[in-house]
C-alpha cells in the first residue's frame, strides 16, 4: 500500500531569501520583511518615512558638525540638520565640481571625490580642487589611521593628514582591472580590483597576500568582525566572506540590469559601492529599488540574505548609510536611502525614522510546491489588531490569484484557504502580512496542505 504524500511545511525563516523557484528550503523571496526581529519567525519592517524631496539623490558626508548631502547628479550639495520634529536641507554654495562619486571623513574633514578633483570641506570652507590627481578613474575613497586612502585607477593614492598627496602609494598590478573599493581588515588595508583582493599592511612596498575572484567584484561590505565581497558571475551574483588571505562563497542574489526609458545602462549587479551600509546592526546592499541584509543570529548559524525595504518599481537607489541629524536624540541617528526615479531624476532622500514605528505590508513568497494541495495554511504567533494576513495563489507559473481566507486564532491559530478546486502540478503561495501604524503580523510557518 502506498503511503500519502506528505504535507510541504515551509518554516525556515532562517535560511532567508534564495532566489530559487525549486529550492525547498528557505523562500524564493522575501519583500519588506523582518526574520531576525523574532527567531524562526517573519514580521513586517518599518515603513520608510518621508523623503525630502528638495534634496536630489546625494552621497552623505559626516563630520563632527556637519551633514553635508552631495549630489550624484548635478553641482548641487546641502547642510542638513534636525529643526524640531523634520530634517531640514539648506541649499548651500554650487560646487565647480559635479557628480560626486565618493564621500570620506579624515581629521573633521568631509573629502570628495569628483572627477580629476578631490576636494575637502571643513567648517563649512570647501575647497573643490585640492587635489588635481589628473586622472579621472578615480573609484573610491577610505580613511585609515589618519591617512586617505584613493583608488585611483589600478593603484592606490594617498593623503596624509598634513595634506600630502601621493600618487601611487602601493605598486599593484595592472591586469586585475581597476580598483573599486578599500576598507580596512584589522590594522591593514583591504584593496578590492575587480579581478583580485589584496592585502597590505599599509607601510610596506608590495601587499601580504592576495586571492583571485570569479566573475567581477565591485563592492566590500563590513560587519563585525566579518568582510564580505560582493561579486558579478555568469548567471548570478555571489557574496564571499574574506578571512586569512582567502575568499569563501557563502550565498548568491540575482543579478539586475538599471534601465532608464529605451536605453539600458548596464551595471555589475545594480550595485556600487557606496550602495552599502548598516542598518539595525545588520550589513546590507541596494540592488535596484531593493535593500537587502546578509546576516547570521548566531555563530553557528548560516548567513542569510533577506530584502528588507522595497521602494517603488520605478526607483533606482543611488546610496543608503547613515546620517546623523542630531547628537542629543539617538533615534535621529537614522538609516538613509538616496533614490533616483525613472520619471523623476531627482526624487530625493528617504530617512527611515524608528522615532514612531508604523509597519510596511511584508510580502513572502515560497518556492514551487509539486503535487495536489488542498489547503494553505498560514501559522499565525500573533495577530494584532487593525493587522490581516492575505494569502495568494499561482498555478503553473500562471498569474497571482487572490484567495478568501479563513482566520482561526481560537482553535488553530491559522490563516488559510482552500485550493482544492485549483488544477495545478505546480502550486505557489504568496503571502502578504498587511500592518498597521503599531503593529504587524507575526507568523512561524506556511503549509501546503494534501
Amino acid at each position: 500500500m502506498s503511503k500519502k504524500p506528505k504535507d510541504i511545511v515551509y518554516n525556515q525563516f532562517d535560511k532567508g531569501e534564495t532566489n530559487e523557484l525549486l529550492y525547498q528550503n528557505g523562500f524564493y523571496k522575501l519583500e519588506n520583511t523582518d526574520i531576525f526581529k523574532h527567531s524562526g519567525m517573519a514580521t513586517g519592517q518599518v515603513n520608510l518615512g518621508s523623503a525630502l524631496q528638495d534634496v536630489e539623490a546625494s552621497m552623505f558626508g559626516v563630520s563632527e558638525h556637519y551633514n553635508i548631502a552631495f549630489s550624484v547628479k548635478s553641482n548641487k550639495r546641502w547642510r542638513l540638520w534636525q529643526n524640531g520634529t523634520s530634517v531640514v536641507a539648506m541649499p548651500d554654495n554650487s560646487a565647480t565640481v559635479s557628480c560626486i562619486r565618493d564621500v570620506a571623513t579624515m581629521n573633521n574633514y568631509i573629502y570628495y571625490l569628483a572627477g580629476e578633483y578631490l576636494g575637502r570641506v571643513h567648517n563649512g570652507a570647501f575647497e573643490d580642487s585640492f587635489v588635481n590627481m589628473r586622472n579621472n578613474h578615480a573609484t573610491t575613497l577610505f580613511s585609515l589611521d589618519k591617512i586617505l586612502y584613493i583608488g585611483l585607477d589600478s593603484n592606490v593614492a594617498s593623503v596624509d593628514d598634513t595634506g600630502f598627496y601621493t600618487p601611487a602609494a602601493i605598486d599593484l598590478p595592472t591586469e586585475s582591472g581597476f580598483v573599486v573599493d578599500l576598507i580596512n581588515y584589522g590594522d591593514d588595508l583591504l584593496i578590492l580590483k575587480e579581478n583580485k583582493v589584496f592585502q597590505w599592511d599599509t607601510f610596506s612596498k608590495s601587499w601580504t597576500v592576495s586571492d583571485d575572484i570569479p566573475g567581477k567584484a565591485f563592492t566590500f561590505i563590513k560587519a563585525d568582525n566579518y568582510i564580505f565581497v560582493l561579486s558579478n558571475e555568469k548567471t548570478r551574483g555571489t557574496i564571499y566572506q574574506y578571512g586569512n588571505g582567502k575568499l569563501s562563497a557563502i550565498a548568491h542574489f540575482p543579478r539586475f540590469h538599471r534601465r532608464y526609458g529605451t536605453t539600458n545602462f548596464y551595471e555589475i549587479n545594480g550595485i556600487q559601492n557606496k550602495q552599502t551600509g548598516m542598518y539595525d546592526g545588520r550589513p546590507v546592499f541596494a540592488v535596484k529599488n531593493k535593500i537587502y541584509s546578509i546576516y547570521r543570529n548566531t555563530a553557528g548559524s548560516q548567513f542569510t540574505i533577506c530584502c528588507e525595504f522595497a521602494l517603488p518599481e520605478d526607483r533606482y537607489i543611488e546610496s543608503i548609510g547613515k546620517v546623523n541629524l542630531n547628537d542629543h536624540l539617538d533615534y535621529l541617528n537614522d538609516f538613509y536611502i538616496s533614490a533616483t526615479s525613472h520619471n523623476l531624476p531627482t526624487n530625493g532622500i528617504t530617512v527611515v525614522d524608528r522615532s514612531w514605528d508604523t509597519y510596511s505590508n511584508a510580502k513572502i513568497t515560497t518556492p514551487l510546491a509539486q503535487g495536489d494541495f488542498q489547503t494553505i495554511e498560514v501559522g499565525v504567533y500573533d495577530l494584532p489588531e487593525n493587522t490581516s494576513i492575505e494569502i495568494e495563489v499561482k498555478e503553473d507559473n500562471g498569474e497571482w490569484l487572490p484567495q478568501e481566507v479563513v482566520v482561526d486564532m481560537e482553535d488553530t491559530n491559522t490563516v488559510s484557504t482552500e485550493v482544492s478546486a485549483i488544477q495545478h502540478r505546480f502550486l505557489q503561495a504568496r503571502i502578504t502580512l498587511q500592518g498597521s501604524n503599531e503593529d504587524s503580523p507575526i507568523i512561524d510557518s506556511i503549509t501546503f496542505r494534501r
